[in-house]
C-alpha cells in the first residue's frame, strides 16, 4: 500500500526554463497544519501542486475515516473530488484555475504527457486502495505497508532495512482504515515475531523484507 500519491514530481518539471510561463500562472497559498484547505462547502474549481509540506487525502463516512494518500512536494491534485484534505505539515500550494490549466496544457505537449501519467498513478494507486479496503485483513495491510516504505525509502544496513516513517500510529491507523488499538496490536505481534524492530520514535528496522512479504502472503 502506497502512502504517495504519485511517483511523478511536477515541481521538477515546472523548474524547467521552457516551463517559466507557465509556473507563473500559478498562485502560492499557505495553509497552516490543522487545516483544511477547499473544504466543503468550496465553490472553488482549481488545480494545485503541493510546493512544500504534506498533507493527507482521506475519505469519510458516517463516522469511518479512510485515508487515500498523502500529497507531498510536486504531488498535483484537484479541488473538486470528494476526497477532503487535512494539513498535517505547514502546506504551500501553488493553485490555478481549472479552466485556464487546461487551456495552458494544450500549449505544452511535455506536461500533458506528464498528466497522463499522472493520471495513471492516481487510477493505479486508487485501484489499489480499493483491493486493500475490500479484500486483505488489517494486518495483512499494515505489513504491506511496512513493506513498501522498506523497499522504496528504506537503507539497507548490514542488520537490515531501516525505516524512518512520519506517521504515527494514530495515522498509521487512519491509512489502513482500521483503529489504533488494531494497528497497534499487529505491531506488537511482529515485534514479538522479531519481524520488525522499533529503534526509537518513527524509526525502524526490519531484519528481512522476505520475512515480512511471507507474513503478509499468510494472512
Amino acid at each position: 500500500m502506497k502512502v504517495r500519491l504519485m511517483d511523478i514530481n511536477l515541481l521538477d518539471i515546472l523548474a524547467r526554463p521552457d516551463m517559466a510561463g507557465l509556473r507563473r500562472e500559478f498562485n502560492l497559498r499557505s495553509f497552516p497544519t490543522g487545516s483544511r484547505p477547499f473544504a466543503p462547502p468550496q465553490s472553488e474549481n482549481a488545480v494545485f501542486v503541493v510546493a512544500s509540506g504534506r498533507a493527507r487525502l482521506y475519505l469519510s463516512f458516517e463516522e469511518r475515516v479512510f485515508t487515500l494518500s498523502y500529497l507531498e512536494p510536486g504531488d498535483i491534485y484537484s479541488t473538486h473530488t470528494r476526497a477532503e484534505i487535512e494539513v498535517v505539515e505547514d502546506l504551500r500550494l501553488l493553485v490555478l484555475p481549472t479552466e485556464r490549466f487546461r487551456e495552458l496544457i494544450v500549449a505544452h505537449p511535455d506536461l500533458t504527457r506528464t498528466m497522463v501519467r499522472v493520471l495513471g498513478d492516481v487510477l493505479q494507486s486508487s485501484f489499489g486502495i480499493i483491493n486493500s479496503l475490500a479484500f486483505k485483513d488489517i494486518p495483512r495491510r499494515v505489513v504491506e505497508f511496512l513493506h513498501f516504505e522498506a523497499v522504496a525509502h528504506g537503507e539497507k544496513r548490514p542488520e537490515g532495512r531501516l525505516v524512518r516513517l512520519s506517521v504515527n500510529t494514530e495515522q498509521l491507523a487512519q491509512i489502513v482504515g482500521a483503529t489504533r488499538q488494531t494497528v497497534s496490536e499487529t505491531l506488537s505481534r511482529l515485534y514479538r515475531q522479531n519481524l520488525v524492530r522499533r529503534l526509537r520514535r518513527g524509526v525502524y528496522l526490519i531484519p528481512d523484507l522476505t520475512a515480512l512479504k511471507n507474513f503478509a502472503a499468510e494472512r
